[in-house]
């Protein structure tokens, strides 16, 4: 596996300044490079490109190197923000554990030093100024990765609240492996808990546990089991609940929604109704939508139980002669 510190050394020898650069390592399951350079034999500034996965030999590495020419104003107008910032990067606490699963890395060249971020998933969105010189990065770079960009800033982009991940264990899905990274009380106190849904997409477990979205990611290659949580202890009872089912073969599929917005299909996974809004998560995050709202646009309902249609059917009623109502059931609901 080729490391920062082969691509910094090569970079050295070739006179090559970073000014800035943004490490992905295992990053949805792949490896990138980017950064910009300052190039002292012809005076000139550049973006570069190294997609890591696909080198397969340390000695080719350099061949793989992929260079896009910047101008000097923008390159300017990157130095100058990072400068603007120095005194907040320096005071800001972004100590993140120790993790090998969507992990960015970046470091960045003032007047005095080198400084550096780490986030996990996605860049924080206190950390604004990042988001000019991120764009700017990739708009130099291969299109292939353009997706990258949008995850990397998702935090910015979407008015969605993020599921994090807040643990990676280096194993693979194994019952007994798994096991050890749980305490004795933690295992011994599951009977008291329920998985509401569980469902597996790809790679992917989702599932409801006391109405806390957990997600359980396995890439197996890497020997990597993430797990999302959001406001539970990643090991704690909520989720080894998850875990036991998931080894005992259990499924529970989440209600589908569908909804077509602007000629563009919406997914989500439904877990229930609060008062006049769907609970819903989908990949970029957990919100909650409208009811009414959603009447306005081309909607399908799939996979829906008993309790879920008659807490739907009420919200209806609130607002809508009983006609209506079963004319949007019926329309609605597969």
């Amino acid at each position: 596996m080729i490391t920062l510190l082969d691509i910094k050394s090569i970079l050295k020898k070739k006179k090559e300044i970073v000014l800035f650069d943004l490490y992905l390592k295992n990053y949805d399951d792949t490896n990138f490079y980017f950064s910009i350079l300052y190039h002292e034999k012809i005076n000139k500034y550049k973006v570069l490109f190294v997609p890591i996965d696909t080198i397969e030999n340390k000695s080719q590495l350099e061949d793989y190197f992929c260079y896009q020419f910047i101008f000097s104003d923008t390159v300017d107008y990157i130095l100058n923000l990072i400068e603007d910032h120095v005194d907040f990067i320096k005071n800001s606490t972004n100590n993140i554990e120790n993790m090998d699963s969507h992990l960015i890395q970046i470091s960045m060249r003032n007047k005095k030093d080198i400084l550096t971020l780490s986030f996990i998933q996605a860049i924080d969105k206190k950390y604004y100024f990042l988001f000019p010189i991120i764009t700017i990065i990739f708009e130099h770079s291969p299109n292939i990765v353009s997706e990258l960009c949008h995850k990397l800033l998702l935090d910015f982009y979407s008015d969605k609240e993020m599921i994090h991940i807040k643990k990676s264990l280096n194993t693979t899905m194994n019952q007994e492996s798994i096991e050890k990274f749980f305490k004795k009380e933690i295992k011994d106190s599951n009977q008291k808990n329920q998985v509401s849904y569980l469902e597996k997409v790809g790679n992917r477990y989702y599932a409801i546990v006391k109405n806390h979205i957990i997600i359980i990611e396995e890439y197996k290659d890497k020997k990597i089991v993430n797990i999302y949580a959001e406001e539970i202890n990643p090991l704690g009872e909520e989720v080894y609940s998850v875990f036991q089912d998931i080894f005992l073969g259990k499924e529970k599929k989440f209600i589908h929604i569908c909804i077509d917005q602007s000629n563009q299909d919406a997914y989500y996974f439904c877990y229930g109704i609060k008062e006049d809004k769907f609970l819903v998560f989908d990949e970029e995050g957990k919100e909650e939508l409208s009811i009414y709202d959603s009447l306005n646009h081309s909607i399908h309902i799939k996979n829906s139980d008993k309790n879920f249609i008659k807490k739907y059917r009420k919200v209806l009623e609130d607002k809508y002669i009983d006609e209506k109502v079963e004319e949007y059931i019926n329309k609605i609901i597969d």
